[in-house]
């Protein structure tokens, strides 16, 4: 009777060799450690090629000894494990585009957003920046054209292409404290002179006061020194004080004792250097020729500010105040309010009424 196969050996699986090879290889790395653990290195080929066998048979595969030791030598020389490659350029240029995906957008990103702050940098502040340096520039050079238009003596012309040069490297080197200051003394120097020069014109015209005439000629001399050292606040200062003579040179006015309900004709006023005197004021008010009250420019002697106001104090004598008080006492008119004429082309009144010439602009008692 012939031999029967067993159902075992009927059922084994016929594998490839080359696949048997690398399973059982993969089954060897995996139980290699449990190995050398039991085992001494004399024993452990053969004890790990045993403990394979005994796991695939327990599977009902079948492995030949010769798959079995093919696979063992396949470990030890390492044939079916993963080499990584080795790091170098080549290699980095590999990975990087592997994963390219992922840093593409990442640099994308960050190339945008560096765009982004780049433009709104040069919107936001380079671009103002330059438009401010060219206004500056262009007040500057129109500072330069109108000084020069202003025809200076040589002093002068001499002394404004120095503040020219000046402001420029001021607003090169980005001072700009100085090319401000720069760019005021140059457009006070072009403007100046001339308005200098037409106020003591028109002044000297219409003075028919010598004292307002060599008045006006100090003033003038003086700021025209203050130019040439490059003091244009003093001249400035010289041009508002002569336009202001100018402006009285022109008026007509009476000055009038107010008498009228509700405001006083006269106060006394205790000084603040001597709390024990009295100092004695009519209130006064300047009358145009057309019957229009007028605002002038008037100075405190207790306090030395200037107001313009359409009524103030002049100082007179107690006997004077007194005389006024008792007109006005007789039939509430004061018969003679006239304490003075101002005529044109005179700086100040001529008082009719004695007076000091002191004046208060404020007060508190009346009479």
């Amino acid at each position: 009777m012939a031999d029967t196969p067993s159902p075992k050996s009927s059922q084994t699986p016929k594998l490839d060799d080359v696949m048997l090879a690398m399973d059982v290889v993969d089954t060897l790395r995996y139980h290699q450690t449990v190995v050398e653990r039991e085992l001494g290195a004399a024993d452990y080929d053969e004890a790990l090629a045993a403990k394979v066998r005994k796991i695939y048979a327990d599977q009902g595969l079948a492995v030949s000894p010769e798959v079995v030791a093919e696979a063992v030598a396949a470990l030890r020389e390492e044939r079916f494990a993963y080499q990584p490659p080795k790091k170098g350029f080549s290699t980095l240029l590999a990975r990087l585009y592997v994963a390219r995906g992922r840093w593409f957008k990442t640099i994308a990103a960050t190339l945008l957003l560096l765009v982004g702050v780049f433009c709104a940098y040069q919107w936001f502040w380079v671009r103002p920046v330059k438009q401010e340096r060219i206004q500056q520039a262009q007040r500057l050079e129109q500072a330069w054209s109108d000084f020069q238009q202003s025809r200076p003596d040589v002093e002068l012309g001499q002394i404004g292409a120095r503040i020219h040069e000046a402001g420029k490297h001021a607003l090169k080197t980005g001072e700009t404290k100085k090319f401000q200051a720069q760019v005021v003394l140059l457009e006070g120097m072009a403007s100046l002179p001339g308005r200098l020069a037409g106020l003591w014109e028109r002044i000297a015209a219409a003075a028919k006061d010598e004292g307002a005439r060599l008045k006006a000629q100090t003033l003038y001399g003086d700021a025209l020194r203050s130019l040439k050292a490059g003091d244009v606040r003093t001249a400035a200062q010289a041009v508002q004080t002569l336009e202001l003579m100018e402006h009285l040179l022109k008026q007509a006015y009476t000055l009038r004792i107010v008498s009228r309900p509700g405001t006083p004709s006269g106060v006394w006023r205790i000084p603040p250097n001597n709390p024990g005197g009295r100092n004695y004021y009519l209130i006064v008010e300047a009358v145009a020729e057309d019957g229009q009250p007028l605002m002038l420019p008037i100075t405190s002697e207790e306090d030395q500010e200037t107001r313009r106001v359409n009524i103030w104090g002049l100082r007179v004598a107690p006997e004077t105040f007194e005389q006024v008080r008792r007109d006005k006492s007789d039939d509430g008119i004061i018969q003679n309010n006239r304490m003075g004429i101002k005529r044109r082309g005179y700086l100040a009144p001529e008082y009719l009424i004695p007076t000091s010439g002191g004046a208060i602009t404020h007060w508190d008692e009346r009479t």
